[in-house]
């Protein structure tokens, strides 16, 4: 997918602090906190922490050596993976669902089958989402800004 026209409006990489709280062979596992500044964050509505919680990321690193468990890390996610993520978890299955609507509508004229269709079209859309979960992790990655 080309997003091209979406990051040639400049807006900066999203960064947040974060927690190192496992070090593994090739990666370190993080905590990230709400903070005062997610709330003047121009995402903070589509952003998965809610107040008072926190999420875990696993970030691959070449020398998870250099890092110690407790140690406060920034990390950075670019906008072009930014927009990508949203794609896929927002756009594309809204226009799933829309078009399973009007099709359905279409052909059976029949709205409550139309709006069940739609729903459920969601299910097999997650489902391959979770199949390549590796995929996306991979495409999706964090990266360490400083230690």
């Amino acid at each position: 997918m080309d997003f091209t026209i979406l990051w040639r409006i400049n807006l900066p990489s999203l960064s947040h602090s974060a927690e190192i709280i496992k070090i593994q062979k090739n990666s370190l596992q993080v905590k990230i906190c709400r903070t005062e500044a997610c709330s003047g964050c121009a995402i903070k509505s589509a952003c998965q922490i809610k107040e008072n919680s926190y999420a875990k990321l696993t970030i691959p690193t070449s020398k998870p050596s250099d890092y110690h468990l407790g140690q406060s890390i920034q990390i950075e996610i670019s906008n072009k993976t930014g927009f990508c993520a949203i794609f896929y978890a927002y756009v594309l299955p809204w226009f799933l669902m829309l078009s399973t609507l009007l099709i359905t509508i279409y052909i059976s004229d029949n709205e409550l089958l139309a709006g069940i269709f739609s729903i459920f079209v969601l299910v097999p859309y997650y489902i391959v989402l979770l199949l390549c979960k590796k995929t996306l992790n991979q495409k999706f990655s964090f990266k360490i800004l400083e230690k």
